[in-house]
């Protein structure tokens, strides 16, 4: 109802653009410099011709200039403070916002009940800024860190599933997760890729317990990079994750279960520490001078023993069996 600008501003540049690259237009030829270059296609004339409309339709609702509505669409037609004053684009200027409350006091604007008169002389500002639940709220809904959070959840559901009892990752990876999955319902989501996503992980996590010599693994990477950059289902950059963090976290998973594999091999290859096994083949020491039966200290405790020849005390002797 009102259009104010502020001291050594400007107005204007209404022209749609479109965040895909443009083609080349071929240069204007002298003398065309300052007109209008005619859209390149029928979709670039059809969304500037509803600009030039809409901006117009404004602009009589309002009784201000409408040629230069039009202008600013067309050529992106700039102009400062106190020509769009002159040329009636703006109602006013004011120095602050007080300044603004002051000099609109006392006009009439019409509104769809009727006309109503402005009193805003002297009258209070007051400023709403955002708590702290919202500025959380905004935090997780960046697609990056509710991507982490997504990440950072499955992992700790992974590492209680690898030590059952430890209970704290399972309590901070649902948290995570919760989170994570209030940040994406609140981003355009591809459920596929979502899916990707979790599958791969899967697949990465299931290479430690199957021997596929890393196809599983390979194949779990895959999927997770190709999940993770068709996640968010939108053209517009600021949607968009990073390809760093992406890799990031590709790497780390991949690393962790190759970490896994390795460590399991090692144990496969490495000798029994536990158990019947790991005692038959070792050494113990005789405790007494004995030919048949007798006692000798082993594997930090004294057992009874048997022998099929006479041994003595301090000697060390080989276990072969265990009963």
């Amino acid at each position: 109802h009102i259009a104010a600008m502020a001291p050594a501003t400007n107005i204007g540049s209404s022209t749609p653009v479109s965040i895909a690259p443009t083609p080349n237009l071929p240069a204007p030829a002298e003398g065309q410099e300052d007109e209008a270059p005619a859209p390149a296609d029928a979709m670039t004339r059809k969304v500037v011709n509803d600009a030039v409309a809409y901006l117009q339709g404004l602009a009589e609702l309002r009784g201000r200039n409408i040629d230069w509505a039009e202008e600013t669409v067309r050529v992106g037609a700039n102009v400062r403070a106190s020509e769009a004053l002159a040329e009636g684009i703006v109602d006013l200027i004011a120095e602050d916002l007080p300044g603004l409350l002051e000099a609109v006091d006392g006009w009439e604007v019409a509104l769809p009940d009727g006309p109503v008169t402005l009193d805003t002389a002297g009258a209070g500002i007051y400023r709403v800024e955002a708590d702290w639940k919202h500025e959380l709220l905004e935090l997780i809904t960046d697609p990056t860190i509710a991507y982490g959070l997504l990440i950072f959840g499955i992992y700790g559901l992974i590492l209680e599933f690898y030590n059952p009892g430890m209970i704290f990752p399972s309590v901070i990876g649902i948290v995570c997760l919760l989170l994570g999955a209030y940040g994406l319902q609140m981003l355009p989501v591809n459920y596929a890729a979502l899916a990707l996503i979790f599958v791969g992980i899967a697949m990465m996590v299931a290479e430690v317990f199957t021997p596929t010599m890393g196809v599983l693994g390979i194949a779990g990477v895959v999927a997770f990079v190709m999940g993770s950059l068709m996640l968010l289902d939108t053209e517009s950059p600021e949607f968009g994750l990073p390809l760093a963090v992406i890799a990031g976290f590709a790497v780390s998973t991949a690393g962790l279960s190759l970490f896994a594999v390795g460590a399991a091999v090692r144990a496969r290859s490495a000798a029994v520490r536990t158990g019947k096994e790991s005692m038959i083949g070792a050494e113990v020491e005789v405790l007494d001078d004995f030919a048949a039966s007798g006692r000798v200290r082993g594997f930090g405790e004294i057992w009874q023993a048997r022998t099929t020849a006479p041994v003595s005390a301090g000697e060390r002797a080989k276990v072969i069996d265990v009963e």
